[in-house]
């Protein structure tokens, strides 16, 4: 249904939205944009001042902003109280028996056509787009025709009109849809005329609106997912490519505040999808029934109320979509390289709506016939003709400016005396974790709260990234607002943004946090004032960098992996790409030797990663328990006098980053700007000068990251001669002034009168903005495939109902199996491979012979695929599983054998490696990180130092062409690779073992996930594969094994049993011979070591 926000009569939507530029590339500030900018400013802030201050229900206004929508024109007080629910009460009650039974009968004859319909309208994954019209908007020449015109010009899209349904709210319009579309479906709804333009938020546009969503619900329920578009809306590119699998619910935005989680935004439920679960319906439900509870109010402004109580109480994770790609009007965003639909919304009249649809999809003809080198020019925008159109622009942002303040001056004046509104304490419970409290003196929970929150930052695989201010730190323009900047900077790594907690050591502190950032935890510390900018090595100094370690051992109890940022860095790029998940704790260094694995180089907590086991727990226990042996140090200090303890002691493996990459003040000029993550302003005293000099570096930051050539690049970073390396200057100041300034100084105006009239006489009165809470939901807790009861798979499909019991016992035994970390390396073996002598005597061999891995041997599952291979598994090892598979052969029908040495590519062979991805993707399911190795692997040295945290799937190769990220380029092999537990790889399994069916049937796994990998890369699911050095992780295919750095290598590449054991067999020889001495130390130090040839595996290829 078209909604729309403000109802003032206007020719046309643009001339309130758009600021008058035509279409250009870029273009320079002048001082009427300035100005323009400044209003809006002062607009923005008193709108949102205004929602906030209405969410409590404590001011009696006849509209509520956040109803606007968009209809003709505004009702009346009296109209919009008005609810259907009354008459469609009494309307029950008239009824006589025999016209129930034929609404009954109707009734069934239209559930049957809606099934029918739906059958014939879905796509493979059983999703269904649908719209909905009266006569009025599918009238010729009117919005459905407009609309159906979209998918033709945009790109690729066309095929979506196959799977549309066209919802009819009259005979009209039912008609006129037959005429121009296959799929029509006629909703019927008592009593009620649709056939002209309704009335916005009369009683018969509030039951349309209504009746969608019943509609909405009964599709779920039918098994099938749906998105719901307003007809007003043209589609430009795939919107499936914005939305995320582990959204229940996925909205478009009015206006996007920033976090796709974030229940601040505010929803637009013109362009809605959902995925059909048992959740997704009791959603439908409780949405519906909330309507009782505010009446007069359409579905949209239902769910802006509701949404958090969605949120929180019932677990269902809504995203918002960014209006910088699902756009509308409201939002005014206007670079079509970036634009995927474009809704008509804050648009009066159907006429105003038209007009501009038809402009902008001109202008989208026009940006698709320019020239690829001048779309990349800059933004691309939609022209508004005319200067007599920029100037009345300019008078309506200015009368919208100076109105809206003075709504906002005009309330505030009136709420001194109002008996109906409740006292700010009884509005929110401001000591609650996440609320910002009216007053900042008021108490904080501790860590007690710190388990509701940790779920809605962390990331799917639990892990939180942590940062700590006072108010110093906080203040605006102090460091938190760099540090927040420095995200938007970063290479791709704003996202990372919505997974921090800034942890508040005093009120102040967290009052400035709730400012700029929607996950602030406030961390009380009774002992000291933390709010100055404390001196280092002060004694409230030397508190804060304490106080953080209690908290981050919560953390890590609770179950989460954290990693731990000083606010005084800047980051660049993504630091997960350098954690491997090997070590227990991985820390920034001040001081860096060269070896990562070094206890010698120098720590530097400000910029630490640990993960989640008892071993780390302790690990935080003993390092606090230390401060009482070396008093008055900070943490960092007594760190570096314990870790040769806690590695000897406890067995801790920790890493050290190295500062070429994680760079810092101590030594600058050994960072590399190519390389570079972070840059820490350690070795520097003093706020002041950390501010200076850490802005001078994200100035020379964004300098080397403009748009510039080669060779003006290398002129820039201050490299000469041969060495092209980027390097730091020293920083130079420079203030440019940007419509940012403008805007923000308009929006400081409303907001010191705010706080003006607060202190005055209205403070205690003043609704909080507690409703904002505390921003992204992220899927919490272990990755399922199903959670709360959802009646459909990842792909939305209803499960087999026997999908659960598939792998009777496996939910018991991972426990015993996995590491503390939840990790469990997995093989499979048949009765040839688990034979004496064979394979599996070879596999764990050499775990026995590595370098120091036999300790991994204790958390390998063994997967037998026959009962004569699981006999002998559980005769060597402890831990057997047996999978049973049945491949029924071609001919008789018995069952074929997978006990004997089957042949690459043979029937058997095939149902081997298909059904490990089976209980692979339940390994998933259940929450586990897996490593995959096939059993003629042979492990040599620890293969985690190699696997970092920032691959979902990290995979060895058959041919490598030198960058771990060409996922074209390189061949992988399936032999050998991990899979961390998320959604996003839940969702890869299921797509790898789906797509088998596209494929020639003799194709294995492994040819089938090269087929699809860059769909998986590149596609909505955004998998990130790493691709591993076959000079590490080696194999026959390309034998060129590296002995000083080789972990694994495979007997790929080689054809039949005998000889894969005759090879490795030579490769365990060698590898004594190398370890045990007989090597001379010239030989290994320049890597001159020769590794026997496989012959028999070569020869075997040549024969097949």
């Amino acid at each position: 249904m078209p909604r729309g926000r403000g109802e003032t009569a206007v020719i046309s939507c643009t001339n309130a939205l758009a600021t008058g530029q035509p279409m250009m590339m870029g273009g320079q500030q002048s001082a009427l944009n300035q100005l323009v900018s400044f209003l809006l400013g002062v607009s923005a802030a008193a709108v949102l001042i205004f929602f906030f201050s209405s969410a409590g229900g404590g001011w009696s206004t006849t509209t509520d902003l956040s109803s606007w929508a968009n209809g003709t024109v505004a009702a009346t007080a009296k109209e919009t109280n008005l609810t259907s629910t009354a008459a469609h009460v009494e309307e029950k009650a008239n009824l006589t028996n025999s016209q129930a039974a034929a609404a009954e009968a109707a009734k069934e004859e239209e559930e049957k056509e809606l099934e029918k319909l739906l059958a014939a309208v879905a796509d493979e994954h059983k999703n269904i787009i649908m719209t909905s019209v009266n006569e009025a908007w599918a009238a010729p020449g009117s919005l459905l025709d407009l609309f159906l015109e979209g998918f033709r010009a945009g790109e690729g899209i066309a095929r979506f009109v196959d799977h549309l349904l066209i919802v009819a709210l009259d005979d009209g319009a039912f008609r006129r849809c037959r005429d121009v579309h296959p799929h029509c479906y006629r909703l019927a709804v008592a009593g009620r005329n649709f056939t002209d333009e309704k009335v916005f938020m009369s009683e018969d546009y509030l039951d349309l609106v209504w009746s969608k969503v019943k509609l909405q619900q009964r599709i779920l329920e039918l098994g099938y997912n749906f998105l719901f578009t307003d007809v007003d809306i043209l589609w430009f590119r795939d919107p499936f490519e914005q939305m995320s699998m582990a959204a229940h619910m996925v909205t478009s935005s009015d206006f996007f505040v920033g976090g796709a989680y974030n229940p601040a935004n505010f929803p637009n439920t013109g362009f809605l999808y959902v995925r059909s679960s048992r959740r997704a319906v009791g959603v439908m439900e409780a949405w519906r029934a909330a309507r009782a509870s505010y009446p007069g109010r359409h579905e949209q402004q239902v769910l802006n109320e509701i949404k958090r109580e969605l949120v929180e109480r019932r677990g269902v994770r809504i995203q918002f979509l960014d209006t910088a790609h699902v756009a509308g009007f409201c939002s005014n965003t206007r670079d079509f390289a970036t634009l995927y639909t474009m809704h008509a919304n804050c648009c009066v009249g159907l006429g105003a709506k038209l007009h501009d649809l038809r402009n902008l999809l001109e202008e989208w003809r026009a940006y698709r016939r320019m020239p690829d080198e001048q779309r990349r020019q800059g933004p691309v925008r939609w022209k508004i003709k005319g200067n007599l159109r920029r100037f009345f622009v300019f008078l309506f942002e200015l009368w919208l400016a100076a109105t809206l303040v003075l709504v906002l001056l005009c309330v505030l004046a009136n709420t001194g005396g109002s008996p109906e509104m409740p006292a700010a304490a009884e509005v929110c419970n401001c000591s609650q974790i996440g609320i910002a409290s009216s007053r900042i003196s008021e108490e904080v929970t501790g860590t007690s709260d710190l388990a509701e929150l940790l779920p809605k930052v962390a990331t799917d695989d639990r892990t939180v990234i942590i940062t700590s201010v006072n108010e110093a730190f906080a203040r605006p323009n102090s460091l938190l607002v760099l540090f927040c900047e420095s995200f938007a900077a970063g290479e791709k790594i704003a996202h990372l943004l919505d997974h921090v907690l800034v942890v508040a050591v005093d009120p102040a502190a967290f009052h400035h946090c709730r400012a700029v950032h929607p996950h602030c935890y406030h961390l009380k510390v009774d002992t000291t004032n933390l709010s100055s900018a404390n001196n280092f090595m002060s004694e409230a100094y030397v508190e804060l960098v304490w106080t953080k370690l209690s908290l981050q051992q919560r953390v890590l109890e609770l179950g989460y992996n954290f990693l731990f940022t000083d606010v005084d860095i800047l980051w660049f790029r993504d630091p997960f790409r350098h954690i491997g998940v090997y070590a227990d704790m991985t820390t920034s260094c001040d001081v860096f030797n060269g070896d990562g694995d070094d206890l010698s180089n120098w720590p530097n907590t400000g910029f630490y990663y640990v993960k989640s086991t008892n071993r780390t727990v302790e690990m935080l226990r003993r390092w606090r328990a230390a401060r009482a042996r070396y008093p008055p140090n900070h943490e960092q200090n007594i760190f570096n006098y314990i870790k040769h303890e806690l590695a000897a002691g406890l067995g801790v493996r920790v890493r050290f980053l190295d500062t070429a990459v994680f760079g810092g003040f101590c030594q600058l000029f050994r960072n590399d700007m190519a390389r570079a993550c972070t840059m820490h302003a350690n070795c520097c005293v003093g706020l002041g000068n950390k501010l200076h000099d850490l802005r001078s570096a994200l100035d020379q930051w964004a300098n080397y990251t403009s748009p510039a050539p080669p060779e003006g690049r290398k002129k820039k970073s201050g490299g000469g001669g041969g060495d092209r390396r980027a390097g730091w200057s020293v920083p130079a100041n420079g203030h440019y002034y940007h419509h940012l300034t403008s805007f923000l100084l308009g929006a400081l105006l409303p907001t010191v009168l705010l706080f003006f009239l607060a202190s005055d006489r209205v403070s205690e009165r003043l609704p909080t903005i507690s409703s904002l809470g505390n921003g992204t939901l992220v899927i919490g807790g272990r990755a399922t495939a199903r959670e709360g009861g959802d009646l459909t798979g990842v792909d939305g499909s209803a499960p087999a109902p026997a999908e659960k019991e598939k792998f009777p016992g496996l939910a018991e035994l991972l426990p015993e199996v996995a590491m503390e970390d939840k990790t469990v390396i997995i093989t499979s073996v048949n009765d040839a491979w688990a034979a004496p002598g064979s394979l599996l005597d070879l596999f764990r061999d050499s775990f026995h012979n590595g370098d120091g891995i036999a300790h991994l041997l204790d958390h390998v599952l063994v997967v037998a695929v026959d009962a004569g291979g699981f006999r002998r598994c559980k005769a060597v090892h402890p831990h057997c599983y047996l999978l049973d598979v049945v491949v029924v052969s071609s001919g008789a029908g018995d069952a074929a054998n997978l006990s004997s040495a089957n042949r690459f590519m043979s029937r058997g062979y095939l149902e081997l490696v298909w059904a490990k991805l089976s209980l692979q993707q339940r390994v998933l399911e259940l929450g586990y990180s897996f490593l995959f190795t096939d059993v003629d692997v042979m492990w040599l040295r620890d293969p985690f130092r190699h696997i970092t945290l920032y691959a979902d799937v990290t995979i060895s190769s058959d041919h490598f062409h030198g960058d771990a990220g060409d996922v074209a380029g390189n061949s992988p092999n399936t032999g050998f690779y991990h899979v961390r537990p998320t959604n996003r790889t839940v969702e890869m399994l299921r797509r790898w073992r789906a797509a088998r069916s596209r494929f020639p049937p003799a194709s294995h796994d492994q040819n089938v996930f090269d087929g699809i990998k860059r769909e998986l890369a590149g596609g909505e699911l955004r998998v990130r594969i790493a691709f591993l050095d076959t000079a590490v992780f080696a194999g026959f295919c390309e034998y060129r094994p590296d002995a000083g750095r080789v972990c694994t290598v495979h007997a790929n590449c080689c054809v039949g049993l005998e000889n894969k054991v005759l090879d490795l067999k030579n490769v365990l020889a060698d590898w004594k011979n190398y370890t045990a001495g007989l090597t001379s130390p010239e030989k290994k130090g320049a890597n001159k070591f020769r590794w026997t040839f496989p012959a028999k595996c070569k020869a075997s290829l040549k024969r097949h």
